[in-house]
């Protein structure tokens, strides 16, 4: 995938469904340790600057035990860290990190982005 500078959210809706799954290897305890996958859309993010959120979702989603998770990142009043809170689909917050940096430039400063986590599959909302 080429790495971009900029990705706007709107760029992001092009993904839909998934042609591939890749292993989420920044978690895995050992090689037989499946670790979780994401799909197209997140890899783009992944090769783009976000691995480390694709990075805090997979090795936090499984502490989390609902099946269908959203998680958000938030960028802070200071523009320097951000908080990530994980909801059940349905505004209820089942969990918040708070992160003193974060570098999210690539999403082109959005309020607030998200991915879902379903059965361990980490995807855009569009690949639903």
């Amino acid at each position: 995938m080429p790495i971009l500078n900029n990705i706007n959210p709107e760029d992001l809706d092009q993904f839909i469904g998934t042609t591939a799954y890749y292993r989420n290897t920044g978690t895995r305890k050992n090689a037989n340790d499946y670790g979780g996958v994401h799909t197209d859309g997140c890899h783009m993010l992944y090769e783009n600057g976000m691995a480390w959120f694709i990075d805090h979702v997979s090795l936090y989603y499984p502490s989390i035990k609902d099946r269908f998770q959203v998680w958000k990142i938030t960028p802070d009043a200071e523009g320097s860290g951000a908080d990530i809170s994980v909801e059940d689909g349905n505004d209820n917050n089942l969990k918040v990190f708070k992160l003193e940096y974060a570098e999210i430039c690539c999403l082109n400063k959005p309020d607030h982005f998200q991915v879902w986590c379903v059965d361990g599959v980490i995807m855009l909302p569009s690949e639903y």
